[in-house]
C-alpha cells in the first residue's frame, strides 16, 4: 500500500501497490473501490481501513491500517478600501480580516504602503487615480491572494512658497490636482480677507504677488469621481 499525503487542493491518496486487475478487494470498514491501477476511490479522510484480495480460490490476510489525509485547510481572508477616496495628506489604512500576518503590494509603483500593515502613507506617495493593492497570506501549509482596486487622488499640498525665482517652491502647486479639472481655489489673509480667487480651476499659479510676507490661509474644493465637492483648507506661509 502507498500513499500521498494532502495537499492545499486535494485529500491525500492511497494505492495497491501489487494491484491485480483480475483480483477483487473487500475493505474494512466497507466503502471503498478500486479503479484503474490500483487507485483506492471512495475513502473517508482520517478513517483507517484494511483490504484482503481475493483471485477466486484464496483470500489474502488484511492489509496493515491506512488511511489518508483530508485536504489542507485553506486560509480565508478580504481586503478592502473604505476610506475617503480623496485624501490631502496624513495616513488611511486598507481593512483587513481573516487570515494575518501576510504581505502587501501595489501596482503600479507610486503608492507609499506598509507591507506588514497596510498604512498607506499620503505624504509619500505619488498622485495617481488607480492602484491595485495585493494582499498574500499563508496559514503555513496553504497560501491565497485577495486584491483590491484603489482610486484615490493625493494632492501634495504645500505649506510654504518662496516666490523668489528661483525655480524652487516659486508658486502654490498642489500635485496631483491636475487628475481633477473640476475645482477652484481661494486665498485669505490672515485677517479673512479673501486675496486671491481662481474664478474657475486653478492654475497652479499663485506666488503672492504684491502681498506681505506672512501666513496665508487656503480653501480648496474639488469635484470628485461621484459628482461631490470635497473641500481642503490649511494654513500657507509666503516668503519672499
Amino acid at each position: 500500500m502507498s500513499t500521498t499525503l494532502a495537499t492545499c487542493s486535494a485529500v491525500g491518496t492511497a494505492t495497491i501497490s501489487n494491484y491485480v486487475a483480475a483480483q477483487s478487494y473487500t475493505f474494512v470498514p466497507a466503502g471503498p473501490t478500486v479503479v484503474a491501477g490500483g487507485l483506492i476511490n471512495g475513502m473517508t479522510a482520517g478513517t483507517a481501513y484494511t483490504v484482503t484480495s481475493n483471485n477466486g480460490s484464496c483470500t489474502s490476510v488484511a492489509s496493515a491500517s491506512f488511511s489518508i489525509g483530508a485536504m489542507l485547510p485553506t486560509p480565508v481572508a478580504t481586503i478592502a478600501y473604505s476610506a475617503t477616496q480623496y485624501l490631502a495628506s496624513g495616513t488611511t489604512n486598507v481593512i483587513q480580516t481573516g487570515q494575518t500576518g501576510g504581505v502587501y503590494t501595489v501596482f503600479p509603483a507610486g503608492l507609499s504602503i506598509n507591507a506588514s500593515t497596510g498604512a498607506i502613507n499620503l505624504a509619500q506617495s505619488a498622485p495617481s487615480q488607480n492602484y491595485t493593492i495585493t494582499y498574500t497570506f499563508s496559514n503555513g501549509s496553504c497560501s491565497g491572494t485577495v486584491t483590491t482596486n484603489l482610486k484615490i487622488g493625493i494632492f501634495k499640498i504645500p505649506n510654504v512658497i518662496t516666490p523668489d525665482g528661483d525655480g524652487m517652491n516659486d508658486a502654490f502647486r498642489i500635485a496631483g490636482l491636475e487628475f481633477f479639472p473640476e475645482n477652484n481655489m481661494s486665498i485669505f489673509n490672515r485677517w479673512g480677507n479673501e486675496v486671491f480667487r481662481s474664478n474657475g480651476a486653478y492654475k497652479q499659479n499663485w506666488t503672492g504677488e504684491g502681498l506681505n510676507v506672512g501666513t496665508y490661509y487656503y480653501l480648496l474644493k474639488v469635484k470628485d469621481e461621484s459628482g461631490k465637492w470635497q473641500v481642503y483648507k490649511g494654513a500657507l506661509t509666503l516668503l519672499k
